[in-house]
């Protein structure tokens, strides 16, 4: 064997093991790309449980968090402040579902979901009124979305009270609506 010889297989080993090293990086890029997904879906996951939570267990979030749904305008500052705590929330959940969507780290289904959900929050008279107030907050982007979202498509979202009755004020509070519809 001459040394030419040992040359060539030495060239051959070493582009085998590139090869190698390659389809390894791209396995290990599947890898975590599919734990990235995961942890994006747990973190919404977590995110919902403590969003439901929140109203659940805190009678005083709740009463004022129905409050504002329907008259956020007359509500007095600490009911706007946790109004908006409650309801940013979901806003954020679905700003981040928003950006995962557009790295394929949500499906479509969640992204709508997550997006309908807003909007439903968005339709009642004091989501609106909140809304207006709330979208200078968030990044551009998102906020022109979320409201070419509720402009087209808002008129056939349901309200969050219709979806959750026990959101309606009790009989006798007028509902008048703050802010122009969808």
């Amino acid at each position: 064997m001459t040394l030419e010889s040992i040359y060539y297989i030495g060239q051959t080993i070493a582009v085998f093991a590139i090869l190698f090293s390659l389809i390894a990086l791209w396995v290990q890029r599947q890898q975590t790309y599919s734990v990235e997904k995961s942890n994006a879906q747990r973190q919404l996951l977590d995110g919902c449980r403590a969003f439901f939570w929140s109203l659940s267990h805190d009678r005083a979030l709740f009463e004022d968090v129905r409050f504002c749904l329907h008259r956020y305008g007359e509500a007095d500052d600490f009911q706007k402040q946790r109004f908006s705590g409650w309801a940013f929330d979901i806003l954020m959940m679905t700003e981040q579902v928003f950006y995962q969507h557009r790295e394929n780290l949500i499906n479509e289904a969640q992204f709508n979901g997550f997006t309908t959900g807003m909007i439903m929050v968005i339709n009642t008279p004091g989501g609106r009124v909140w809304w207006d107030e709330a979208r200078q907050l968030i990044s551009a982007d998102f906020s022109k979305f979320l409201h070419e979202r509720y402009e087209r498509d808002g008129a056939s979202v349901p309200r969050w009270d219709e979806i959750q009755s026990h959101l309606r004020l009790p009989s006798g509070h007028d509902t008048g609506i703050e802010g122009a519809a969808p």
